[in-house]
């Protein structure tokens, strides 16, 4: 490790520490710059001192420009219950700022906003800025830093505030603080997506509870013949790993076990299922673990930073198409330094592998279209076609779901 090196990780670690809760924000919210290269939109305004003193209050805040299956933006044309934080009537995307940061995650407070004004979960989000609004009155001046999002719905929009609203296609002429400038970055990138989740698979959360207790009680059991098999033979792969994604984590809290015992500088637990992933939130904030909720698509993963391990487990067979399955492992060929991808090969061809499919689909509702299950020497073939540059190790798991196939790609 070089000096440089050592610096900085003694400094993130300075920072865990003792750093206040919004001074904690603004740092996540630098971690998002870096991990995504997102653009800085920096503006200023004149206000009064009265309001100056009620924006002071804070620091951080996030905006999500809430689409629909027609790619129009969601806009509100009068103020929310909080006007006089707006300026004058101003048409206005959604926004709240941070004032409770504890184990923190902005896509929360984004998908709280969502929530509260849209009375249904965010569904697929999309990081579109950093922003910086600098409010000066007189000589005083205090500044407001947020990440701007795009998101669609997790159902259908419903407005409990009764506020007057439109999904537009084209941004009104004026907008609040720098609105209009966040509606067209989210315009340009809601026009680039190719691929659309499964809503199966967005609601995959949403299953009555004598299903949802009785999964929990069969994980429990079969855990040391099945998921602890597959945990085992993964760990050896990000021990000494300072970032790490796990791209489909769903409710699976091998993540936690990573942080518990590794305690990486970077990690982020990705699904398109925003509730899914609720459990996980519940305890990494339990535990106080510094981690990252990220809810995008595979298909269009913005990254734009290298993860030591990137993680892609039981997804592979719910891929649709040949587009997304070429779109999906393009995403993830330079997501990571080393790629662990498992999926469990067809499970046709084993009494147990045909029981717990029957489990999983008739009983559990495993979300999504046909699955299109791999054998094992389809699963081969399309990892090393795939990635034919790439150092590949395949291995397979005997569990009492039937046999998991592993490729580990690296270079």
């Amino acid at each position: 490790m070089t000096i440089t090196e050592r610096a900085a990780g003694l400094s993130r670690v300075l920072d865990l520490i003792f750093s206040t809760k919004q001074a904690h924000a603004r740092n996540m919210i630098e971690i998002y710059r870096s991990i995504y290269n997102l653009p800085i939109l920096e503006a200023q305004f004149n206000i009064n001192e009265e309001l100056l003193a009620k924006f002071s209050e804070w620091e951080v805040f996030v905006t999500v420009a809430v689409f629909d299956d027609a790619g129009r933006i969601l806009v509100f044309l009068e103020p929310s219950e909080q006007g006089q934080t707006y300026l004058a009537d101003e048409p206005r995307i959604l926004g709240k700022q941070v004032n409770k940061v504890d184990t923190f995650s902005l896509e929360e407070v984004a998908n709280e906003t969502v929530k509260q004004n849209c009375d249904v979960s965010i569904s697929e989000l999309i990081p579109l800025a950093v922003v910086k609004n600098k409010f000066v009155s007189g000589t005083l001046s205090h500044t407001h830093w947020g990440v701007a999002f795009a998101s669609s719905l997790d159902g259908d929009f419903k407005n409990p505030r009764k506020l007057e609203h439109a999904f537009l296609e084209d941004p009104p002429d004026v907008m609040v603080y720098q609105n209009k400038s966040i509606f067209l970055l989210a315009r340009d990138a809601i026009s680039r997506r190719r691929f659309f989740p499964d809503p199966e698979e967005v609601r995959a959360h949403d299953r009555p509870f004598y299903v949802r207790a009785l999964h929990s009680f069969v994980k429990r059991v079969t855990y040391p013949f099945g998921s602890g098999r597959i945990r085992q033979k993964m760990k050896g792969d990000v021990i000494g790993a300072k970032s790490i994604i796990d791209v489909s984590v769903g409710d699976d809290h091998f993540i936690l076990d990573i942080c518990q015992e590794y305690e990486p500088d970077l990690v982020v637990a990705n699904d398109i299922s925003w509730m899914q992933m609720q459990s996980l939130m519940q305890k990494a904030s339990k535990l106080k673990y510094y981690m990252l909720f990220s809810n995008h698509n595979i298909a269009h993963m913005p990254f734009d930073f290298k993860f030591d391990v990137a993680l892609f487990k039981n997804t592979l067979h719910h891929i649709d198409s040949k587009d997304e399955m070429s779109a999906i492992l393009r995403s993830l060929e330079n997501l990571a330094h080393k790629l662990i991808i498992v999926d469990i090969e067809e499970p046709s061809r084993t009494l147990r592998g045909r029981f717990f499919n029957w489990y999983y689909e008739r009983f559990y509702g495993d979300a999504g279209h046909s699955h299109n299950f791999l054998t094992q020497a389809r699963f081969r073939n399309l990892i090393s076609y795939y990635f034919e540059r790439k150092d590949i190790t395949f291995e397979t798991i005997e569990t009492i779901r039937g046999r998991y196939l592993m490729a580990k790609i690296t270079g």
